[in-house]
């Protein structure tokens, strides 16, 4: 998917890009580049905005490989809480194997509410049900088994990289070294670099640029993070 200009795409359901492997369908390598996305959040009757979805199944591990690199994104207009509780530049789902998110512009709006964290430029939900979203019930799993290196992207809204149990629906850790690489960013917008929990293998994030040499704040990092 290359070479785009999407303009309020993404008005009913909240999303400009979508994919979604389900379980007898599951994505092969994909590349989402070079795509120029923005958005009139007023326009918007379903949220929350994730600009580029990508939701994956139990089949889909250790079958693909997901390249998100050089998109613009931008969102406008005012959000609205009932129906708009936050907006996410890229919010991975599921057991994704590998997944480069590289020289991106990605926004993040937005406090969230009980069912949705807040505004992330990249959000991954570690815990995912797919039957939930559209029948009302269903299990969450522990799916999440991949690698993503977030790097050469500039977060431009209050939030940069979160890391949520969508069951829980609470931030979370991971386990294992290198999970989530955020390495050569640029945060001197984002009010929170990284959100997480205390626990799991602390994940690198180095050789981010917080606007200052001193590096982010005490209140700009949350969880377990090497920064």
């Amino acid at each position: 998917i290359a070479d785009n200009v999407l303009t309020n795409a993404a008005n009913y359901a909240g999303r400009a890009i979508y994919l979604w492997g389900w379980y007898d369908d599951p994505f092969s390598d994909i590349e989402i580049r070079n795509n120029t996305i923005s958005q009139n959040l007023a326009l918007v009757t379903r949220g929350p905005v994730a600009l580029i979805d990508l939701q994956y199944s139990e089949t889909t591990a250790g079958l693909n490989e997901t390249l998100v690199s050089e998109n613009n994104l931008s969102v406008t207009g005012e959000l609205s809480p009932n129906l708009v509780q936050a907006v996410y530049g890229v919010r991975i789902s599921g057991p994704a194997t590998t997944v480069g998110v590289t020289s991106n512009v990605l926004p993040a709006i937005g406090n969230g509410n009980a069912d949705n964290p807040a505004g992330a430029g990249l959000l991954i939900r570690t815990e995912f049900c797919y039957t939930c979203m559209y029948t009302g019930y269903g299990t969450y799993t522990t799916t999440f088994s991949g690698a993503i290196t977030a790097t050469g992207n500039l977060f431009t809204g209050g939030g940069g990289v979160a890391i949520y149990d969508a069951g829980a629906k609470a931030y979370t850790s991971l386990g294992g070294e290198d999970r989530v690489t955020i390495v050569s960013n640029n945060f001197s917008a984002s009010s929170t670099v990284f959100r997480g929990a205390d626990g799991g293998t602390s994940q690198n994030a180095t050789c981010n640029w917080y606007g200052t040499s001193t590096g982010p704040a005490a209140d700009q990092v949350v969880g377990n993070v090497t920064t």
